[in-house]
């Protein structure tokens, strides 16, 4: 009995009266945030009601009974009902008789379960096909067919000039026949191939291999290396990652077979010792009759922590031994280092993985993910992957590391309905516009953290609507208090219908691994917090509460760093759910939103009638201001848009404006809360 998707620890229990049982625990590291399970199909189909996607997500308010001629399982739709018995039908409940069940999968810290096993399967079936497979754990694969021509196309360019006559091939792929196909595509393209690869695609020859294939550069000519590298992995047409029903077989076997053995040995082995661990550390094979193997499996032992978040543990491996296949040849290359360059002027690294599937004549064939492509001379190195294939592939939903979205899927999960800032600022103008406003009668002001990487956000309102007063201080809150927007307000245009708009916003980082309050900055090696004041504030808070509790708000602030201490004040009493939201970041960022805007409507309250004496209409324009990587540009996430006018009027302008209603954040504050 086991689990493929290695989602719990599965032990035979001696202790319960129940005969012949498992006894079913879930790990600690999952928490609330993974309470949801999903179950397959066929389990799905015992259930009264079943989805549309064909699967029940259930959570952790479970029970179980045995009895000798059945078992059932309750399971509650809401992961975080406390329901515990089968009389609280109003907690929808759902019954599941044991001679029904084919195996399970659960996700949740501190459950237990006893059911029989005579019907339990060997594996899940985690995808329908094998096309749902690849697509969702090589989301970006290409045809072999479509992968040489691609690659042809960059390196055949005037800019590369690589052809047939001056470049030498060399591949690191698994000596596994059924990867000949893609080698003779290679070949007729760029001519003899010189294998560098052993198990897995790693490149087993060396230092002296890649020596003698260096060697071998055409000098003739301006003579050019390519090196193409990957480990293979096979999906069969029922959707299982690591297997292939190879031709004149009846079954399907494991493929990459050195990869999975690898990972079915430690699977099964509790420990390697720690002489054998120290010996991977300095790349050392201790016995050279099986070294290939012996280094794989010591290597991937260290690379197994996260398996268990996986979309896949087959997959997540299969990435882990790209890695493993890239580090191993970036050593080797920085090993020849200078003498390289004696050689050649240019080596071109493509990487990525290859994807066995079954041949048919329906089949288009074997794929390849693409993962890395760089073109290193003696200058240093070029990344060239997204001149050649587009985006890298967000591999954070599928390896589930770090935070087990990634960015694109943290920006909509956490912060939903952020669009980039362009399309923000378009969306803004087309209505103020049609209302009349034009940058000569429209006065700005921005409540923004004066943090430099928001820069380019002012500068693009400033470009639309002229100079900008700001307001903000630390984490964009209006620290210039009732008398600067007074000041600012008396600057309106009097000569014509003069406008005001305040733009007000909290920040938020977001790093290329979907870690929310940090981000990579320009020509700095560490990630750093982003917003610095409200991530401070937040950890300065924390450990201050781990230590002397909740203390009396402080309403007194030393001029020397009044504004973080307001922060501190204001931040500790919002605090109080924190433990249930989605992400701590997230909730104080939110926090601080609802800082800004009590703030900044407590200033305009306090100035009366005499506002109107200046302008006919403030328009006030809220939200979040979400900072990325350049590469990928920074968003904004509106919360607020108003119009006020004389009289208390108010004309709420966001759904006009945004096309939608404003977002729903209860579920990110409270994850318990349902969507």
């Amino acid at each position: 009995f086991s689990f493929v998707n290695s989602q719990c620890l599965v032990t035979k229990d001696t202790t319960t009266s129940t005969t012949n049982s498992t006894s079913i625990q879930m790990p600690s590291r999952l928490g609330k945030a993974a309470a949801a399970l999903w179950l397959p199909r066929s389990m799905a189909q015992a259930f009264t009601s079943v989805p549309n996607d064909n699967s029940i997500r259930a959570g952790f308010g479970i029970s179980h009974s045995s009895s000798s001629s059945s078992t059932s399982l309750n399971i509650c739709i809401d992961p975080f009902c406390d329901c515990k018995t089968e009389s609280e039908i109003d907690r929808r409940h759902m019954l599941l008789k044991s001679k029904n069940m084919g195996g399970f999968v659960l996700a949740q810290q501190g459950l237990a379960a006893a059911l029989p096993m005579e019907k339990a399967n060997a594996e899940a079936q985690l995808f329908p096909n094998g096309d749902a497979a690849q697509k969702r754990a090589f989301p970006t694969a290409l045809t072999n067919d479509k992968f040489e021509n691609v690659l042809y196309t960059a390196l055949s360019s005037k800019e590369r000039g690589f052809n047939q006559r001056n470049t030498i091939l060399a591949t690191s792929f698994c000596p596994d026949e059924i990867n000949n196909g893609f080698i003779d595509q290679l070949v007729k393209r760029y001519g003899e191939v010189y294998p560098i690869g052993g198990l897995a695609g790693v490149p087993f020859s060396g230092v002296s291999g890649l020596d003698a294939l260096l060697s071998h550069v055409p000098d003739k000519v301006d003579g050019k290396v390519l090196i193409v590298f990957a480990p293979h992995i096979g999906i069969s047409d029922d959707g299982v990652i690591g297997k292939i029903k190879r031709p004149g077989q009846k079954g399907e076997t494991s493929a990459c077979g050195a990869a999975v053995g690898a990972y079915k040995y430690l699977s099964s082995k509790d420990s390697i010792s720690q002489s054998v661990r120290e010996a991977v550390a300095d790349r050392k094979i201790t016995d050279i009759m099986d070294g290939q193997e012996e280094y794989i499996i010591n290597e991937l032992d260290a690379r197994l922590q996260g398996v268990d978040r996986a979309i896949d543990p087959t997959a997540f491996i299969t990435y882990q031994v790209f890695d493993i296949c890239r580090e191993l040849l970036e050593a080797e290359l920085e090993v020849l280092n200078k003498k390289t360059w004696k050689y050649t002027k240019e080596i071109v690294v493509v990487g990525g993985i290859m994807i066995n599937r079954t041949k048919n004549q329906n089949s288009p064939g074997d794929y390849f993910q693409p993962l890395m492509m760089q073109s290193r001379t003696e200058a240093g190195a070029v990344d060239m992957y997204e001149q050649v294939f587009g985006p890298k592939p967000n591999l954070i939903p599928i390896l589930g590391q770090s935070v087990p979205l990634g960015e694109d899927f943290a920006l909509q999960t956490y912060f939903p309905g952020a669009i980039p800032i362009t399309k923000w600022d378009q969306k803004l103008w087309k209505t103020l516009s049609a209302k009349t406003w034009t940058a000569r009668s429209t006065l700005l002001a921005s409540s923004i953290d004066p943090d430099e990487l928001n820069g380019n956000f002012v500068q693009m309102i400033t470009r639309r609507y002229g100079e900008n007063f700001p307001l903000g201080g630390l984490a964009g809150i209006p620290f210039v208090g009732k008398s600067g927007l007074d000041a600012f307000l008396h600057h309106v245009p009097d000569s014509i219908d003069g406008k005001v708009l305040i733009v007000f916003a909290p920040h938020v980082g977001i790093a290329d691994d979907g870690s929310l309050g940090k981000i990579q900055r320009a020509d700095q090696t560490e990630i750093l917090s982003t917003c610095g004041a409200t991530v401070g504030a937040l950890k300065v808070l924390q450990a201050q509460k781990a230590v002397e509790g909740t203390k009396e708000k402080r309403t007194v602030f030393s001029v020397l760093d009044a504004q973080e201490e307001y922060i501190l004040a204001e931040l500790e009493e919002r605090l109080k759910g924190i433990e249930n939201s989605a992400d701590p970041i997230a909730f104080a960022t939110y926090q601080v939103y609802n800082i800004i805007e009590e703030f900044l409507f407590n200033i305009f309250g306090k100035l009366g009638p005499g506002v109107w004496k200046e302008t006919s209409e403030v328009v006030f324009a809220g939200g979040i201001l979400i900072n990325r990587n350049k590469k990928y540009g920074d968003f904004f996430m509106p919360l607020r848009l108003e119009c006020f006018q004389e009289g208390g009027k108010v004309t709420d302008l966001f759904e006009e404006t945004y096309g939608t209603k404003k977002p729903d954040i209860s579920a990110i504050l409270d994850a318990r809360v349902k969507r």
